[in-house]
């Protein structure tokens, strides 16, 4: 904390004071790191067609881009073990970045005529699908090399396939 606070120019005992704890300032980082992946989908989706099917890809597309570009940031938000998952300001940021896939998943099922009840299998398709995709290119280099030859925009690609190829299960009506 004290070198926090020694980088942040601030006295030694500012980030305590704010934050609490170690555990209290990586929360908070990864807050900022939430809102950041929440901003990265949507702005994948504003350039998107406006068709449910291409705002889902989008939002994927924009997680895994999110990952790829900020790769340590993208593995401690998923680090329980570090973070303070009871702060209100974590819980509210990682639910707005859910909350993308999960408006996405819903406005499909509609379209497709499927029940006006959200069906969280869905939900768990498009979020295993993405985070599942991003977690192996950044920790498993041997996966990266064959989807992506180390290349962001071949995995962009590939996750819009990935994606593609589970369209039908998406507007499936259940």
């Amino acid at each position: 904390m004290r070198e926090v606070a020694r980088r942040a120019g601030v006295s030694h005992g500012a980030p305590a004071h704010h934050f609490g704890d170690v555990r209290g300032l990586l929360s908070e980082f990864t807050a900022e790191s939430f809102i950041q992946l929440s901003t990265a989908m949507r702005q994948w989706r504003e350039r998107a067609p406006s068709a449910a099917f291409e705002q889902l890809v989008a939002s994927g597309v924009g997680y895994v881009d999110y990952a790829l570009s900020h790769r340590a940031r993208f593995q401690l938000m998923f680090r329980s073990e570090r973070l303070d998952r009871s702060r209100t300001s974590l819980a509210a940021a990682g639910a707005e970045a859910y909350g993308q896939l999960v408006e996405c998943v819903a406005r499909l099922s509609r379209e497709a005529g499927a029940p006006p009840e959200l069906d969280p299998d869905k939900v768990a398709l498009a979020w295993s699908i993405v985070h599942g995709f991003a977690t192996l290119l950044i920790d498993n280099e041997g996966f990266a090399e064959r989807m992506s030859g180390g290349s962001k925009e071949r995995a962009l690609d590939a996750i819009r396939g990935l994606i593609d190829s589970s369209r039908d299960a998406f507007e499936r009506r259940s």
